[in-house]
C-alpha cells in the first residue's frame, strides 16, 4: 500500500507533466488562433485596396486578384471555425491556471503543521483528474463541431 508521501508525490509528479503538456499546447494554440487571425485581417485589406485601385489597365487583374483573396480568406475562416484554435488556447490556459492552483494548495497543505488526511489526498485527486476532464470535454467538443 502507497504511503501518503508517495501518493501526494505521485500527483506533484503528474500535476508537473500535465502543466507542462497543457502550457505547450496553449502556445501552440495561441499563435495558431494569432496567425489565422491576423492573415485574414490583412487580406481583407489587401483585397479593399485592390477593389479600390482606380487604374483602368488594371481593373481585370485587381477584380481577379480580390476575387482570389476572398476566396482565400474564405478557406482560413472555414479551416478556423472547424479547428476553433482560440477556445482550445483558452481552454489550456485555464487548465494551465488550475494546475498551478492546485499545485500551490498542495505544497501549502504540506506546510501545515498537522499532517495531510487521506481525504484530502483524494481531494487533490479529484482536483485534477476534473481539470483534465473540462479540458478533454473542451477537445472533444471542439472536434465534433
Amino acid at each position: 500500500m502507497p504511503t501518503q508521501n508517495e501518493q501526494l508525490d505521485f500527483i506533484k509528479k503528474m500535476i508537473m507533466e500535465r502543466l507542462a503538456d497543457a502550457d505547450s499546447s496553449r502556445l501552440f494554440y495561441r499563435q495558431r488562433a494569432y496567425r489565422y487571425y491576423i492573415s485574414t485581417i490583412v487580406l481583407g485589406a489587401f483585397t479593399t485596396v485592390l477593389l479600390g485601385l482606380n487604374i483602368e489597365t488594371l481593373k481585370e487583374t485587381a477584380r481577379i486578384g480580390a476575387l482570389i483573396i476572398t476566396s482565400l480568406v474564405t478557406i482560413i475562416n472555414a479551416y478556423n471555425a472547424f479547428f476553433n484554435n482560440k477556445e482550445l488556447w483558452v481552454a489550456n490556459n485555464s487548465a494551465v491556471n488550475r494546475f498551478y492552483q492546485l499545485n500551490f494548495d498542495i505544497s501549502f497543505a504540506e506546510k501545515n503543521l498537522t499532517k495531510i488526511s487521506d481525504e484530502e489526498i483524494l481531494i487533490f485527486k479529484k482536483r485534477y483528474q476534473e481539470i483534465l476532464d473540462e479540458l478533454n470535454t473542451t477537445w472533444q467538443k471542439n472536434r465534433l463541431k
